[in-house]
């Protein structure tokens, strides 16, 4: 019954990431939520949802994870959200989920090939200005340990993923 009763509150929550988000938000998992204005889940290679969590004490504004059983979920910090765009909050959500989307084992950059072919295909990215306001959100960035590329390379790589 408790279960039935998480479920049902999950279903209907619509979580903001606005700078009203409520503390109780900052729990979960949900199973669907409103990024960039726009509700979405994520489901993994085996077609699974993917839980979904709140938690301002990431260090990133999001990032995918597994438990050490092998189930997977996906955290964001909404405050890290909250200073991106719409569409870029988008593209990250995609990002994050296309890392339990795709089989184990791919890279950040299929990960974010991934995710510029979802926010495509989706029809929220429809005209260059739109790519470009997701490229210039990570043109300026150093790469990282986990393997995102440089800036500008992964601003060409979102580019070529995204063709029309």
């Amino acid at each position: 019954m408790k279960m039935l009763a998480a479920v049902a509150a999950a279903v209907s929550l619509i979580a903001s990431m606005s700078p009203t988000v409520p503390a109780w938000a900052q729990q979960g998992p949900y199973w669907s939520v409103a990024v960039g204005g726009t509700q979405l889940s994520c489901r993994d290679f085996r077609n699974m949802a993917v839980p979904i969590y709140f938690d301002r004490t990431i260090g990133d504004a999001a990032i995918a994870r597994r438990y050490p059983n092998g189930s997977m979920f996906i955290a964001f910090n909404p405050d890290a959200m909250r200073r991106m765009t719409p569409l870029v909050q988008v593209f990250v959500f995609a990002h994050e989920c296309a890392h339990h989307a795709l089989l184990p084992g791919h890279s950040e950059s299929q990960a974010d090939c991934w995710a510029a072919s979802f926010v495509r295909r989706q029809g929220f990215v429809r005209s260059n200005a739109q790519l470009s306001e997701i490229m210039r959100a990570f043109g300026g960035n150093p790469g990282s340990a986990m393997g995102h590329l440089p800036g500008p390379q992964r601003a060409a790589l979102i580019a070529q993923c995204s063709t029309y």
